[in-house]
């Protein structure tokens, strides 16, 4: 039941606020909006924060070290060729109300008893294929043996432990679309449908799911229960994701389920933080997605600009945590400089795709060369490096220059070691080379990071598989 207070009480709490008429809006809203937000509690500087949920978790925990504070997120890693970006801890990404509760509840029943991890504690997450696991709970496309699969449960759960013992927990909520194995009784990742030969597999148990608020505030309440049970002290802070989705099962627009399921998440966190004094809403959803801007958002639209996450991140310390003044004065000094060299950096960037696609590889190529120097001096520009030498790969190829390709090829795999099809392009470009030697190395790199599902990078390591016989080596 809604609660109910006196008419004269909330019209004088409206007359008296600086901030509750539109009227006033107008200078929080312009260049980026900046919500008022009347904290209930603190968190000391030097704390340590746990933080849970989508893509946009990962960029807040990232910032926040900068600013003194312990994140165990960041201890959690994975050779580079399980993962799936440079951000080892993207694998436990949990995107859904379902995906926190249900991996927050494995780790609690495995912290209550040992907290040694056993084969027993996994079989219900893996998926096993041809001799391989897959783990249902995290966002991996690389089969693994059931030994490692178990090994990195372990690491998974040494880092997720201590949710249960942080003195501040971050949620950010992503979106409410579902697949749910009826047979296991188990909400499993995107991950596990996007592999055609599991997809097909398991049809007949998996279903697709829009889940109802009813439904996402129970997952949730039931995820900080959880949390405060075995973490009394804890104080936790709730956000929606301003990401939006990547495509939607629904069949609606993209656009209108993105507004769908963020607006959901929006009134189930407000119902919860409007009862729970433990419980505070910062507004990094409305930050972003309420700014005046386009430049909040990378060049796709959809993922979220450097700066900008650093502007949503300097006002939740500003409002929730005891920073230490220095710290905080050397990271908006940086949010300044990485909005400059953010925006020149897109300028750059967006040219050298115009001059590509208009095949003046030579222009691109510079324009790219100084988009690449300057990635390299603000390493805050998430993936620079790796987006400019994309650029240069291409102008290389225009030219049929070889050697260029072979130094943008090496740059991004030193970047992104887990990228197959980088070590297939590197092994043909290394026979164009006559250096079979570095063909045969790369190759064996392709087979090493290539998922079992990819769509063509098998066809291609049969083909180099078959051009760099020792048979054919003599021909070379």
């Amino acid at each position: 039941m809604p609660t109910s207070q006196d008419l004269s009480t909330v019209w004088a709490r409206m007359k008296s606020s600086g901030v509750a008429n539109w009227n006033g809006v107008a200078p929080r809203l312009r260049d980026t909006c900046q919500p008022d937000i009347q904290p209930g509690f603190k968190i000391p500087a030097n704390s340590t924060i746990f933080t849970i949920g989508s893509c946009f978790a990962r960029n807040i925990e990232e910032n926040l070290a900068r600013l003194g504070y312990r994140l165990p997120m960041l201890d959690f890693n994975v050779p580079d060729h399980e993962k799936r970006n440079t951000r080892a801890a993207g694998l436990l990404n949990k995107y859904t109300p379902p995906a926190v509760w249900q991996e927050l509840d494995w780790c609690a029943g495995i912290l209550r008893r040992d907290g040694i991890v056993t084969e027993a504690d996994c079989t219900r997450l893996f998926y096993e294929k041809d001799g391989l696991c897959h783990d249902a709970l995290m966002h991996d496309r690389f089969a693994l043996t059931k030994e490692r699969m178990i090994a990195r449960r372990q690491d998974a759960f040494d880092v997720m432990r201590h949710v249960f013992d942080a003195d501040c927990v971050v949620i950010t909520l992503g979106f409410t679309e579902c697949f749910y194995d009826t047979a296991l009784d188990l909400y499993v990742t995107n991950s596990i449908v996007q592999n055609d030969q599991l997809r097909a597999d398991l049809a007949d148990q998996i279903e697709f799911q829009s889940l109802t608020f009813a439904q996402s505030y129970d997952f949730i309440r039931r995820a900080l229960d959880l949390i405060h049970d075995l973490n009394p002290a804890a104080r936790i802070l709730l956000t929606v994701s301003p990401v939006p989705l990547q495509a939607t099962f629904t069949g609606q627009d993209v656009i209108l389920a993105t507004s769908q399921t963020k607006s959901l998440l929006r009134a189930v966190v407000g119902e919860i933080v409007g009862t729970d004094p433990r419980v505070g809403y910062f507004p990094g959803y409305e930050q972003v997605m309420l700014s005046r801007s386009w430049d909040v958002f990378t060049a796709d639209l959809r993922h979220v600009s450097d700066h900008m996450v650093k502007s949503v991140v300097s006002s939740l310390t500003q409002t929730y945590f005891e920073t230490d003044t220095k710290l905080h004065a050397q990271f908006d000094d940086n949010l300044t400089a990485t909005r400059s060299a953010e925006t020149k950096f897109s300028a750059l960037l967006e040219d050298a795709q115009s001059h590509i696609e208009g095949g003046n590889a030579e222009a691109a190529r510079t324009q790219a060369e100084l988009a690449l120097t300057l990635a390299q001096s603000h390493p805050d520009i998430t993936n620079g490096a790796l987006k400019a030498w994309r650029i240069l790969d291409q102008a290389a190829v225009q030219l049929q220059d070889w050697p260029g390709r072979d130094t943008a090829l090496q740059s991004m795999a030193a970047l992104r070691p887990g990228a197959c099809m980088v070590w297939v392009k590197l092994a043909y470009n290394h026979l164009r080379l006559s250096d079979p030697v570095a063909a045969k190395a790369a190759l064996q790199k392709a087979k090493d990071t290539a998922p079992a599902d990819h769509p063509t990078v098998h066809d291609h390591i049969e083909k180099l598989t078959e051009r760099l016989k020792p048979v054919r080596l003599n021909k070379l």
